[in-house]
C-alpha cells in the first residue's frame, strides 16, 4: 500500500490538492508535463530528504524555527518541485539565480544563514568553488524529466478567491494534513539595489 502524502494545511497546498488532476507544468522544449498531484507527490519525496523543521509552531515562525534553505535549479519543473519541497519541510525558500556571480551567491548563503542547499546536479560544478568555503549540507534535487532549463516552464496557478477555509484541507484518501500557519516564513527574496550588498526580505505564506 502506498504511503499517504504528508501535506501542510496551507491555502496553496489545499488548492493544489483540490485541483490535483489538472496540468500544472509543461516544459516547452521537452514536452514533459506534471499535474498538481504529481508535483505534490514529487515534492513530498524531496522534502523527506530535507527533513521537517523541528519545533515548528502552528501559530507563527519564531527565531528558533526560522529555517532558510537555498534552492538552485534550472528554470523548469525541477525548480517548482524544489520550491514546494522546501515549503513542505516547513522552511523558507532562498532562491539562488544560476547567473549570480559566485561572490554574490556566497554572500546570500552566508547572510541568510542557510545550512542546507537544494541543488540540481547540473548546476553543481559552477557552484563548487563557493561550496568549498561554506559549512553547508548539499541535498541533490533529482526530478524525473529535468534536463533542459526552460524559462517558460513555470506553473500557471490561480488561487480560488472563494477558498477562505482554515485548518484541514479537502478530503483526500491519499493525503495526510499537518498544521502550518499562513504566518510561517515562506521565502527570503534578495534584491540588489544600485549600491551596497543585496538585501534579503522575508515573506510569509500570507503575503
Amino acid at each position: 500500500m502506498e504511503r499517504k502524502l504528508s501535506v501542510p494545511s496551507l491555502r496553496l497546498f489545499r488548492q493544489l490538492v483540490k485541483h490535483g488532476h489538472r496540468t500544472a507544468i509543461v516544459t516547452s522544449q521537452t514536452g514533459y508535463s506534471m499535474t498538481y498531484r504529481e508535483v505534490i507527490r514529487e515534492a513530498t519525496r524531496v522534502s523527506t530528504l530535507l527533513g521537517r523543521t523541528k519545533g515548528l509552531l502552528s501559530s507563527s515562525s519564531t527565531p528558533s524555527t526560522f529555517r532558510p534553505i537555498a534552492l538552485l535549479a534550472p528554470r523548469d519543473h525541477s525548480f517548482c518541485v524544489g520550491h514546494m519541497a522546501v515549503l513542505q519541510a516547513g522552511a523558507a525558500v532562498v532562491p539562488i539565480h544560476s547567473r549570480n556571480p559566485p561572490a554574490e551567491t556566497e554572500y546570500i548563503l552566508r547572510d541568510a544563514g542557510c545550512q542546507q542547499i537544494l541543488l540540481h546536479p547540473e548546476l553543481r560544478p559552477a557552484l563548487e568553488p563557493v561550496l568549498r568555503g561554506l559549512d553547508i549540507e548539499v541535498v541533490n534535487l533529482l526530478v524525473e524529466g529535468s534536463s533542459v532549463p526552460d524559462a517558460n516552464a513555470l506553473p500557471s496557478y490561480t488561487a480560488d478567491e472563494n477558498d477562505d477555509t482554515v485548518g484541514p484541507g479537502p478530503a483526500d484518501p491519499d493525503v495526510e494534513w499537518f498544521d502550518m500557519s499562513e504566518s510561517t516564513d515562506a521565502m527570503v527574496v534578495y534584491t540588489s539595489g544600485t549600491t551596497g550588498r543585496p538585501k534579503g526580505v522575508v515573506k510569509t505564506h500570507a503575503q
